[in-house]
């Protein structure tokens, strides 16, 4: 798959770290995250979300978000092929 880790901080958009991106020109960026955490996060999960989607959207990437439930081979093919 065309995709790389780069969660370490290798790479920012906005000032945010995404997990993995795509490393055959298109901007495409996935994040990888455990519910329960990002409930507990600043305001809850979906304004978690709603702030990833805005900031990356406004530098013109495509996110892709990924719970726990749903990072297995199946689910991934599914939804990045």
């Amino acid at each position: 798959m065309p995709y790389k880790f780069v969660g370490n901080g290798e790479v920012l958009v906005g000032r945010k770290c995404p997990d993995f991106i795509n490393i055959n020109g298109q901007k495409i960026a996935i994040e990888v995250f455990y519910r329960k955490h990002k409930e507990q996060f600043r305001g809850g999960f979906i304004n978690w979300l709603e702030e990833r989607y805005k900031i990356f959207h406004s530098y013109g990437w495509e996110i892709k978000f990924f719970d726990e439930t749903q990072v297995n081979e199946k689910e991934i093919l599914k939804r990045i092929g």
